[in-house]
């Protein structure tokens, strides 16, 4: 929605009259109301949000099983579009009630939503460990509910929990199941605090110096494998103000890792107000070498990760080797792709 917000052109070739932006229970009926009465009505709608007590539970079955378990961020993160929308939490009661939809639809395994998991019944950046536990606990008792998988976590969050308190939560999530792969994302942007903190990571860092926040990061991200997690980090490339020394940093950053059960992914940075970001020709054989070190290690583990999940889902053992068989195909086009890139990234530089 955001994308297309600011992108009337695009949204006139795809036929959209109307985005509706952000959280909306507090006025979808009303937009909805005055679109069946042929009211005039701006191409952008921005949505307007309800506090957590009144987010209605759903009706229906969700797709994948989502169920939302806190909303917003607020950390102010210049490349985020929830980056300044405060974080409310909905009541345990409003997400088993999604969460008992789902599965007595036949949705047994679900999604809790959360930009930062560890965060659940938080008081601001501070985290409680309790209420957390508590919610799973509660979800568990569920009859019939297998797996909870997760989304986002901070790692300042995650630094909060003792690691007695991320075993609980991680058995608390994979219930009987063997899972051996229960990935989380955390957004790790960029090794460097001071570039971070540039762009508006300040207050995701907490109260970390800038020197602290690579390190820190991958701390934490070593806990969270031993408790269990499969850590999916993402580093953004291209930030504003990134120099050559920025991407070394972040190559020592992921070689420091390889060791450890997780996935790097490099995201190119896209501005949240439509602009144009960094793109193919921006990047330099630097940039490229990130990427091919990151794949390898995503080579490694993800389709560990994969075929793990499907079993867990019941995906038919046939249907799992054939997409295994394809999924090798497409390894070895992706490590052409990135040895080629950086072949061509280092002949730019050189005639430059």
């Amino acid at each position: 929605a955001w994308q297309l917000a600011g992108l009337p052109e695009a949204r006139r070739e795809l036929g959209v009259d109307h985005v509706v932006t952000g959280y909306a229970e507090g006025n979808a009926a009303a937009v909805l109301g005055a679109l069946a009465r042929g009211e005039a009505l701006p191409e952008v709608i921005a949505g307007e949000g309800v506090p957590a007590a009144a987010i209605p539970a759903i009706r229906g079955a969700s797709t994948m099983g989502v169920v939302e378990i806190s909303r917003g961020c607020g950390l102010g993160c210049g490349f985020c579009t929830i980056a300044r929308v405060p974080m409310i939490h909905l009541p345990e009661e409003t997400v088993a009630a999604d969460a008992a939809t789902n599965v007595a639809a036949g949705q047994t395994s679900i999604a809790a939503l959360s930009e930062d998991l560890f965060r659940y019944g938080a008081e601001g950046l501070t985290a409680n460990p309790g209420r957390l536990l508590s919610l799973l606990a509660r979800l568990r008792h569920i009859e019939g509910l297998r797996l909870i998988q997760v989304d986002h976590a901070n790692l300042t969050s995650v630094a909060q929990y003792s690691d007695t308190e991320l075993i609980a939560v991680h058995r608390l999530l994979v219930g009987a199941n063997r899972h051996r792969y229960l990935w989380v994302n955390v957004g790790v942007e960029t090794p460097s605090g001071s570039l971070l903190r540039a762009n508006g990571g300040g207050a995701k860092m907490g109260r970390l110096a800038d020197g602290a926040w690579g390190e820190f990061c991958a701390e934490q991200v070593r806990r969270l494998c031993r408790a269990g997690f499969f850590p999916m980090a993402s580093l953004v490339l291209g930030l504003p103000g990134e120099r050559a020394e920025h991407v070394r940093r972040a190559l020592a950053w992921v070689d420091a890792l390889k060791r450890e059960r997780l996935s790097i992914f490099p995201v190119a940075y896209a501005p949240v107000d439509g602009s144009a970001g960094i793109g193919r020709g921006d990047l330099s054989r630097s940039h490229w070498e990130l990427m091919r070190a990151c794949y390898r290690l995503n080579f490694r583990w993800i389709p560990r990760m994969y075929w793990d999940n499907q079993a867990g889902a019941g995906v038919s053992l046939a249907k799992r080797l054939a997409i295994r068989a394809l999924g090798q195909g497409q390894v070895a086009q992706w490590r052409a792709l990135f040895a080629s890139h950086a072949r061509r990234a280092g002949a730019w530089e050189s005639e430059e």
